[in-house]
Parts: C-alpha cells; sequence; structure tokens
C-alpha cells in the first residue's frame, strides 16, 4: 500500500522536526565583561606613503591576435583543456 508508507514516512519526518525543534541550543558568542583586559586604546596611523593608482585599462587599444590563435576563439575550449 503505497498510502501507508507515506503516511509513515511523513509522520516519521514530523516527529523528527519536532523533537529536533526541543533541542535548540543557543548559539555560542563572546560576551566582554566590564572587568575584561582589553589593553590601551591604540591610535590608528595614516601612511603618508599611500598612493592612489587610477585604472587607464579602458584606453589601451584592443589586443592583436595571430590568426592561429583567432582559429582557437570561441569554439567552447578553455585555457589549459584540449579536445
Amino acid at each position: 500500500m503505497r498510502a501507508s508508507r507515506w503516511i509513515v514516512v511523513s509522520f516519521a519526518l514530523g516527529a523528527g522536526c519536532a523533537t529536533a525543534a526541543v533541542n535548540v541550543r543557543p548559539p555560542l558568542g563572546a560576551v566582554l565583561s566590564s572587568s575584561a583586559k582589553t589593553g590601551a586604546p591604540v591610535p590608528l596611523r595614516a601612511d603618508p606613503n599611500t598612493k592612489v593608482i587610477l585604472s587607464s585599462a579602458a584606453a589601451l587599444p584592443p589586443a592583436a591576435y595571430l590568426p592561429a590563435q583567432a582559429a582557437h576563439g570561441n569554439n567552447g575550449v578553455r585555457l589549459g583543456f584540449s579536445h
């Protein structure tokens, strides 16, 4: 009987979920008490030699390909794999 199998399976799953919900523990976490020794505060320091590099890749000319490279173009072969 297929109906009775589904009833037994659904009952077992329901019972398993119901009993699993009872055994819920709170997640672990760090609690910093007022008596914790955290050390002296350290001021943030900015590096005066920091440089920002703006990318100019959009201004580059398109890459040149040899005819043999172009023949391999978009045929589904990825780098490192061969047929």
